[in-house]
């Protein structure tokens, strides 16, 4: 049986309740209306919340990315919104095959396993350099002192940046983010247009410096410098927030849970952040559109409607996670959709994990009896993501 809007639940992903904990609403839509939908500003819009309906629309082809710097042009003038979309037209996440197959292939083996993991000396040590000037102090904001500041000097040594201008790069980072945010006004986005505009001055004017780093390789190899400038915005804009939010839950997770704590003291593994990014996953929901009318569970999804999936709800699903909202760093079943899957999986993945593991391995390591300061934590408002604004910390001070 299908339920009726009438009878399913209400989806609010802008209520209090939801931001505190959205796990809760999740289960009620996996129970009650698994494929919801909703009347929204474009038109019908489905959101999925169950882990084989989503995996199966991400590996479909047929599904296609968000149309959002479309739709940005559509409400703006050229003078006012065109390097912005110019430059989102390029990211990864706004390209469809097959010109987004070829972008991705040229970027990927910088990307891979194999080529972040080694990385793992040089990003131990931007972790230590974080941490070592609060030792003597007895507290740390993970999220201010160490999950915001790690990733972008993560992005800045691969891309071969000095570290003098991390400052202003988080800055541009995270008001770029913010497009994903929606519904937006024109105000909003003239002003994100500003923001890459600077954002392209300086990358260019760095490209010109130096003949080091990811940043001039792509330069050179790019007969669009636009198309790796673009490249270089989407990586500290979407690697920022990602990694940030993983470092932030899974540091929270295990101050929550003392005894799981005790398990990965000894040693942070892979296994263990991924557990971690499963239970309070920070990339909450993606968006795609349907390329043609398809059906889902008995229901018509009509050519060009969007579909919310709800990675945060995959992810707790009990068809796959016995007792989901569990945290079991020894649990054997792993999520395919941490970070998507398919096509658009996120080819930062491996590096959002590494670092994510370094900063935690780290912190447990150096702060010694680490704590929660204070209960009432706060989060950000979004339906795409999930982390805190800040997570303050006691530890016993070095002396």
């Amino acid at each position: 049986m299908i339920p009726s809007r009438e009878s399913a639940p209400v989806f609010n992903p802008f209520s209090a309740e939801f931001t505190s904990n959205p796990y809760p609403s999740y289960k009620r839509l996996r129970e009650g209306a698994p494929v919801y939908s909703v009347r929204g500003c474009l038109g019908t819009d489905w959101v999925l919340s169950r882990y084989h309906d989503i995996r199966r629309v991400l590996m479909d082809a047929t599904y296609l990315i968000d149309d959002l710097p479309v739709r940005i042009r559509r409400i703006g003038s050229p003078s006012e919104v065109e390097s912005l979309c110019r430059f989102l037209e390029r990211w990864l996440f706004f390209v469809n095959p097959p010109q987004h197959t070829a972008l991705r292939a040229a970027v990927a083996p910088h990307f891979s396993k194999a080529a972040i993991d080694g990385l793992e000396q040089a990003i131990r040590k931007l972790a230590e350099d974080l941490v070592r000037p609060l030792l003597r102090e007895g507290r740390i904001d993970v999220v201010r002192d160490l999950a915001k500041s790690l990733p972008c000097r993560v992005a800045a040594h691969m891309l071969g940046l000095p570290m003098d201008d991390i400052n202003r790069i988080v800055v541009w980072s995270v008001d770029l983010f913010s497009v994903f945010v929606q519904p937006a006004s024109l105000a909003h986005y003239i002003h994100l247009n500003r923001q890459t505009e600077q954002f392209r001055e300086y990358f260019t004017a760095r490209a010109g410096d130096s003949k080091t780093g990811l940043l001039s390789h792509l330069m050179s190899q790019s007969g669009d410098p636009d198309q790796a400038l673009a490249f270089c915005m989407m990586l500290f804009s979407v690697g920022q927030e990602t990694t940030q939010h993983l470092i932030g839950n899974s540091m929270l997770a295990l101050l929550e849970h003392p005894e799981q704590m005790e398990r990965a003291r000894g040693r942070v593994s892979l296994g263990i952040i991924k557990e971690l990014a499963r239970y309070n996953t920070p990339v909450q929901m993606i968006i795609r559109r349907a390329g043609c009318d398809m059906e889902i569970d008995g229901h018509t999804i009509r050519a060009d409607e969007r579909l919310h999936l709800l990675l945060g709800s995959a992810n707790h699903d009990e068809d796959v996670f016995p007792e989901p909202e569990k945290l079991d760093l020894a649990r054997t079943e792993v999520s395919g959709l941490l970070f998507g899957t398919g096509p658009h999986v996120c080819l930062g993945m491996h590096v959002a994990l590494l670092s994510a593991q370094i900063a935690i391995q780290t912190m447990l390591e150096q702060l010694d009896g680490l704590r929660l300061a204070t209960r009432e934590l706060s989060w950000i408002r979004s339906a795409h993501m999930r982390g805190l604004k800040t997570l303050p910390c006691l530890f016993n001070p070095v002396t």
